[in-house]
């Protein structure tokens, strides 16, 4: 059962990507130029079409020149101890970021914010008024957080049963600050930009060397309180 769901995962997550490139490079095996960071050998990609010159950026880059069929192989490693491996045997790449994103779409599903946020205001008011805990909105409150609990624990158990399952490759945010790391190491961070010490957890604003001069906060608008929607 799980070699199924393994290979119907594989075949919906590279569905898109290989009719793109048949629509370019046709069908077959074809000429790819494999990229990796040149400090810490990580993979960052490979280029889409026909490339003649690896001379391109010897400075943060290294690369591999590999002919393959993509609806058969994927790379899979870094430089030195990397391989191709078929797609259909692949363990499926699942994050912890992913699960908890999911996570929050089910609960929103079903308690958006504004119902949480209600719910929270009314208990306040309530024991504001009364000192107490009982009454109808307290009792909201406590069926919207027992579906939170509910939820929240689902979210746990599917995080283990990932860790477990040969058939997934789980990553953790702590595995992911990681490989973005590595991917971003010997100053090819200073290309793209300032190398932000944000974690994926905290609020863009909470990022030390986070301009916000251009970038859409959450709730503030485009650049801070003071631009764009504030509502």
């Amino acid at each position: 059962m799980s070699d199924t769901i393994n290979v119907q995962l594989n075949s919906h997550i590279h569905e898109q990507g290989d009719k793109l490139h048949e629509l370019m490079e046709g069908s077959g095996a074809t000429d790819f130029l494999l990229i990796f960071n040149k400090a810490s050998g990580a993979y960052m990609g490979r280029a889409v079409g026909n490339v003649g010159s690896t001379a391109h950026d010897s400075t943060h880059y290294k690369f591999k020149r590999l002919k393959f069929d993509p609806t058969i192989h994927e790379w899979r490693g870094d430089f030195d101890n990397g391989a191709l491996v078929e797609v259909i045997n692949a363990p499926v790449r699942i994050s912890e970021e992913e699960i908890d994103t999911q996570t929050g779409y089910s609960i929103r599903d079903v308690h958006d914010w504004h119902n949480q946020m209600n719910a929270l205001f009314d208990v306040v008011e309530k024991l504001i008024e009364k000192n107490n805990l009982s009454g109808e909105e307290v009792d909201n409150f406590k069926s919207i957080l027992d579906y939170v609990k509910g939820r929240r624990g689902s979210g746990k158990n599917f995080k283990e049963a990932y860790k477990d399952n040969p058939s997934f490759e789980y990553e953790s945010k702590e595995e992911m600050v990681a490989r973005l790391g590595k991917e971003l190491d010997g100053g090819l961070h200073e290309e793209l930009g300032p190398k932000s010490q944000q974690m994926p957890h905290h609020d863009i604003a909470e990022a030390p060397d986070v301009s916000t001069s251009n970038v859409w906060l959450v709730n503030k608008g485009l650049g801070g309180p003071n631009k764009g929607n504030t509502q």
